[in-house]
């Protein structure tokens, strides 16, 4: 795909994320609850945590936005239009979706926002962060050279892991 993806965490930063951004044609992947508080159409929702998400699409439901998305999860459940076992599950949901982008759907360019993967920073509206990143940095580290050319990030440690996107690096899909 010569189309950017946008792929949005459920980071407090996802917002300042978007603005930073600002105005770009590029096709959007919700991470878990990112997807409730996404006002964009979506084209996909990922979850590693298919007992959550059909939750999270109903409570998007609920508040009227736009649906038409594809769900993507490592097992069945309510609204999974794919199941995904071949998809590498070590690390993150978001990682996870990465990987779908990736290796499934062909994105050659894909820009992280709300993804920070700092434990200072919290989730949308405040809820702390469950437990340390670490090892799930550990994860992200490990994947960089599959992500290294490809992934890029708006925030945080993912930012300063993968670098922040640029003209030049979207112009440069190849």
């Amino acid at each position: 795909m010569t189309r950017p993806l946008l792929v949005m965490g459920f980071a407090a930063c996802l917002f300042d994320d978007l603005k930073a951004l600002g105005p770009l044609a590029c096709d959007v992947m919700a991470i878990n609850r990112a997807g409730i508080v996404a006002d964009a159409a979506l084209d996909h929702w990922v979850s590693l945590h298919p007992d959550q998400l059909a939750g999270f699409m109903d409570r998007r439901a609920a508040l009227g936005k736009p649906d038409g998305f594809t769900a993507w999860a490592p097992a069945a459940g309510p609204g999974i239009a794919c199941v995904t076992t071949d998809v590498e599950r070590f690390g993150t949901s978001a990682l996870y979706g990465v990987r779908i982008a990736l290796h499934k759907l062909g994105y050659r360019r894909v820009i992280l926002a709300g993804v920070p993967f700092d434990d200072a920073m919290p989730y949308v509206g405040g809820a702390p962060i469950p437990q340390p990143l670490i090892g799930h940095q550990r994860a992200w580290r490990l994947a960089r050279p599959e992500l290294a050319e490809r992934v890029r990030s708006l925030s945080g440690w993912t930012r300063r892991l993968l670098g922040a996107p640029s003209t030049a690096w979207l112009e440069a899909v190849r």
